[in-house]
């Protein structure tokens, strides 16, 4: 059999633990700290291959050769950082989904980044200040994004203040009739005595361009100001002096600032069921199954193609590297299969991706095994390092942060059971 069939067939049976994991993770639906308990294993089998597989083996050949260590690290850093950029960018297409883990650590990453965008904004309204620091995390929700198209009214003049806008994006045009009064730009804030008093507008505002604004509706706050006494003490106080309180502020942008500061200490980075879903609706689109397809195959591909790698080294593949590649993509699938199924997959399309996945692992095997074939002792090196320092990537930005988050720390038992597991299965092979 020509020996890129063998890597072709290698690269199947190793990513053949892709599919088991995702059936074991649609039929069964075992519990997070088993998944967890499970992917920590495949962690340690998976550090310990590469410290006594393919470093071992990278650095046997740059000897071999005569070469130089700066092949090496280059390759280990060039994989981390090709890994690293390319789960990024899939991530932001709606890849995130694929995992329990990728999931949870983007969307509330996505919820940090608006909920300062925020603060940022209610900073600069002062009935917003009355707000306590410690109880801003209840206005968050409360905030909706709103989008006006060039020339369409905010509001009118003379209609109910119902609400206060902040501008995110764009300019509001403040108007009295065909008059231009003043053009309110990123950060600005308008409507806010609307919140107070309910009194009919006194300009008209349109959009100049598109306009992105957070709105914040007077039911909204009332219901806030009635399960906040300090909200609602600081609203009266500053009704009755008019807003003139600014004038005994020694310095009302650093109150602002230290504000801002302060409640963003007290947010709660958790995510209710309403926020998870709009932030999902709005971080996805037609291309998310493509991206999560696209990220299972980066996951997958610097070990098919180190198999690939191997095979053609020693003329056959590392029985302790190919054991630690089938355990850490079983536990991987099972955490997938779960993500994919919330983000409203079925079980056939989830099926049939990982079937497709374990095929092309084969395929990135043989492909490695052919354009490597013949390749100097320095070349493979740098490959083996390149695909090394991939899944080193792997383990620490997905793997064992996802292991931890759903296991707590008996992950870190398991990792060393793995370690030693496929230690062992390395030097009695």
């Amino acid at each position: 059999m020509p020996l890129y069939l063998s890597a072709a067939f290698y690269g199947i049976v190793t990513a053949f633990g892709l599919l088991a994991g995702a059936v074991v993770g649609l039929v069964a639906r075992p519990r997070q700290r088993i998944v967890a308990a499970v992917m920590a294993f495949g962690s340690g089998t998976l550090l310990s291959a590469l410290a006594f597989d393919l470093c071992q083996e990278a650095y046997h050949h740059i000897h071999e050769s005569h070469g130089s260590l700066f092949t090496l690290i280059v390759g280990f850093l060039s994989g981390g950082l090709i890994f690293v950029l390319a789960e990024g960018f899939i991530d932001s297409k709606g890849g995130f989904l694929r995992r329990e883990g990728t999931r949870n650590s983007f969307l509330k990453e996505k919820k940090a980044e608006r909920a300062a965008d925020i603060l940022d904004k209610l900073a600069e309204v002062e009935i917003m200040r009355s707000l306590p620091p410690a109880e801003v995390q209840a206005i968050v929700p409360h905030v909706q994004e709103v989008t006006f198209s060039d020339g369409e009214v905010v509001f009118s003049k003379g209609t109910e203040g119902d609400a206060l806008y902040m501008v995110i994006d764009g300019e509001a045009r403040v108007m009295d009739n065909s008059r231009l009064l003043a053009t309110l730009g990123h950060g600005a804030a308008f409507g806010e005595m609307a919140l107070l008093t309910g009194e009919p507008r006194n300009a008209t505002v349109q959009a100049g361009g598109t306009l992105r604004c957070y709105r914040i509706g007077r039911d909204d706050f009332n219901h806030l100001m009635g399960k906040s006494r300090a909200l609602a003490d600081g609203v009266h106080r500053l009704l009755a002096e008019r807003i003139e309180a600014r004038k005994h502020l020694a310095e009302p942008a650093q109150t602002a600032d230290t504000w801002r500061k302060v409640a963003a200490a007290h947010l709660d980075r958790g995510l209710s069921a309403a926020e998870e879903k709009d932030l999902v609706e709005k971080h996805t689109g037609s291309s998310a199954p493509v991206a999560i397809f696209l990220g299972a195959l980066v996951d997958g591909v610097p070990e098919s193609v180190v198999i690939g790698a191997t095979l053609m080294a020693t003329q056959a593949p590392s029985l302790s590297f190919m054991a630690a590649v089938f355990m850490s993509n079983f536990p991987e699938a099972m955490s997938s299969a779960s993500g994919m199924t919330k983000a409203g997959f079925t079980r056939r399309r989830i099926m049939g991706m990982w079937c497709g996945l374990v095929v092309l692992a084969g395929v990135s095997a043989a492909l490695g095994n052919l354009f490597l074939s013949g390749a100097s002792p320095t070349t493979l090196a740098f490959a083996e390092s390149l695909a090394a320092g991939g899944i080193l990537a792997l383990l620490a930005n997905t793997m064992m942060p996802e292991a931890f988050e759903m296991g707590g720390r008996m992950a870190a038992i398991s990792t060393i059971v793995g370690f030693l597991a496929a230690f062992l299965l390395s030097v009695m092979h």
